[in-house]
């Protein structure tokens, strides 16, 4: 009898203490990126361009940071006349009958146009397009995703492996950076937005090329829920970007051009 109520007792503490952490840690899972940090010892990763050790003897020490360029992403979905599209600020995508990074490397006119997205929500008609937004080489920009709607969102970026610095409910504000976590954000490919919130995140935009950021919906994303991100430069030198591939497939208005000798 003496066992079972041991057995009894323990059973009860072991059920408190994991109620406790349970919650504990549900309290802290509205924004885990305020609280999961991840620590960068080594490297010139951070998308200010300095050690993660710098940026925060730079932040200690009071001084401030300049904000990098933005972009406001809205992905709430529109009715058309005889179908349904889910835009990005308004553009819903189509694909071309050319890879866009094919068209860009050849110069093929007629395929896509640079500023065919606006970079911030117009919350006007809807309209279909290639889109394509250009940024410059090295630079690093900030996005913020908002979602309006009752079901979490989830985009993800070729290409790129960016910060996630901040997400909160409502509606996202300049005061939001406020509360940005610019010491050790944790490197994502793939960010969450919650509804009726946003989520922000930061790139340093060292890879050139033509880069798809999309809905992790397949059926958003196939109604349009998708833009690409061109990451441009004027240099030809393979330090920045590599030549392409000799036995790459060219199709559509690439069809019999050639790739390069060597």
């Amino acid at each position: 009898m003496r066992n079972n109520k041991l057995s009894i007792l323990f059973s009860s503490i072991f059920f408190a203490i994991f109620a406790t952490t349970f919650l504990a840690i549900s309290v802290n899972a509205d924004d885990p990126y305020r609280f999961f940090t991840w620590n960068v010892t080594y490297g010139d990763i951070w998308p200010l361009g300095v050690k993660q050790q710098d940026l925060r003897y730079i932040l200690d020490s009071g001084q401030t940071l300049n904000f990098p360029d933005g972009l406001l992403i809205n992905g709430r979905g529109w009715n058309g006349n005889t179908f349904t599209v889910d835009p990005v600020n308004s553009a819903s995508f189509i694909p071309a009958d050319t890879p866009l990074k094919l068209a860009d490397y050849f110069k093929i006119g007629g395929v896509f146009s640079v500023g065919t997205i606006a970079d911030n929500p117009t919350f006007g008609g809807g309209y279909l397009a290639t889109s394509v937004m250009q940024v410059n080489y090295r630079d690093y920009i900030e996005i913020v995703f908002e979602n309006y709607e009752d079901t979490v969102q989830s985009w993800h970026m070729d290409g790129y492996m960016f910060w996630v610095v901040g997400m909160d409910g409502g509606q996202w504000s300049s005061a939001s950076r406020n509360n940005y976590n610019l010491r050790d954000a944790i490197a994502r490919y793939t960010v969450q937005v919650y509804p009726k919130s946003w989520s922000a995140i930061y790139i340093a935009l060292d890879n050139v090329g033509m880069w798809n950021i999309r809905s992790e919906d397949w059926v958003r994303q196939y109604l349009g829920q998708q833009f690409y991100l061109r990451v441009y430069t004027t240099s030809t030198s393979w330090r920045d970007e590599y030549p392409i591939p000799r036995n790459a497939l060219l199709c559509g208005r690439a069809s019999g051009r050639h790739t390069r000798p060597l």
